[in-house]
């Protein structure tokens, strides 16, 4: 084997056995980098503010666009009114679920009152007849103590 063969052979065994990786971006010639090795961090990432911002509304249009109208969109009439009419209906219908709404909501605070005095009556009531049972089991508590005597 020629001379020229043996380094041609050594060189692909060590190429094979290389911890690498080959980027090559277009035209331009990539480099190895080690893969073992840590990552590099990426240009931006959230914790760098980016250096191209938008425009705000004050900077002065691009000179491509500084001669150019801003003319809003044609209005079709017929479409116009169907969707004001839509619209329309659309408040209507929801003013009416919202009244229904708000009148279950009073209702069911007006019953929630009239079972406040209710259960109020009913607890007054409860202690009545509470206080005549206790007024009962004593008097009958007397009666049989004066017949074990």
């Amino acid at each position: 084997m020629a001379p020229g063969g043996c380094l041609l052979l050594a060189l692909l065994l060590l190429a094979g056995t290389a911890q690498g990786q080959h980027w090559s971006h277009g035209w331009y010639p990539g480099g190895k980098r080690d893969l073992s090795a840590p990552q590099a961090i990426p240009a931006w990432s959230p914790w760098l503010v980016p250096s191209r911002g938008r425009k705000s509304r004050y900077d002065p249009p691009a000179k491509s666009k500084a001669s150019r109208l801003k003319v809003p969109p044609p209005v079709d009439p017929a479409e116009l009114y169907v969707v004001t009419e839509r619209y329309r209906q659309h408040r209507l219908v929801l003013s009416a679920l919202r009244s229904i709404f708000r009148s279950e909501v009073v209702q069911r605070k007006r019953e929630a009152q009239r079972d406040a005095e209710d259960s109020a009556a009913l607890s007054e009531e409860h202690r009545l007849l509470m206080a005549w049972n206790d007024a009962e089991n004593a008097r009958q508590r007397a009666r049989r103590e004066e017949r074990i005597r």
